[in-house]
């Protein structure tokens, strides 16, 4: 499994800790994030279990179908070639794979003062199409949740 900014790596730590077997890798572009990452995670990474790295997706080098799911919260927004990030997760993806994306709903996100030069809004619409474009044909999945004023959509894929 894949977490593209991976933050602090909570996600990855959490499912390695519940048990599950198989290789988990997260990346950030962010040093303190990838500083907190390896922390959280010290043991799993020592076992070979986890790894993090550091560093912009688009520009690491990974292999052609070698993750059976990849992940990213929050973090479709700093895409600068969004086609092009979804056509190498789709490329990586095992066939059957599954990549779930989760972001903020536009609508709420227009009501901040956000950098439009390094920030981009995208409706789940917009995303299911991006996804479908890439290659993602089967089973896009759209599941939207609300708490009090936000409203977080999480789209599933399958390769």
């Amino acid at each position: 499994m894949l977490d593209i900014g991976c933050g602090t790596g909570k996600l990855i730590y959490n499912l390695a800790a519940k048990g599950n077997d198989g290789y988990f890798e997260g990346v950030d572009y962010s040093n303190t994030m990838v500083l907190k990452a390896l922390r959280r995670n010290k043991k799993n990474i020592k076992i070979g279990k986890v790894k993090i790295r550091k560093g912009d997706f688009d520009g690491l080098s990974y292999k052609d179908k070698v993750f059976t799911k990849v992940s990213s919260v929050n973090t479709i927004y700093f895409w600068p070639k969004p086609e092009l990030t979804v056509q190498k997760i789709f490329n990586i993806l095992k066939t059957g794979g599954l990549f779930v994306v989760a972001f903020e709903d536009i609508k709420q996100l227009r009501q901040r003062n956000l950098n439009k030069d390094i920030f981009s809004l995208y409706t789940a619409e917009d995303v299911k199409d991006l996804l479908a474009d890439s290659g993602f044909l089967t089973n896009i999945r759209l599941e939207s949740k609300s708490k009090g004023k936000q409203t977080f959509h999480c789209i599933v894929a399958k390769k």
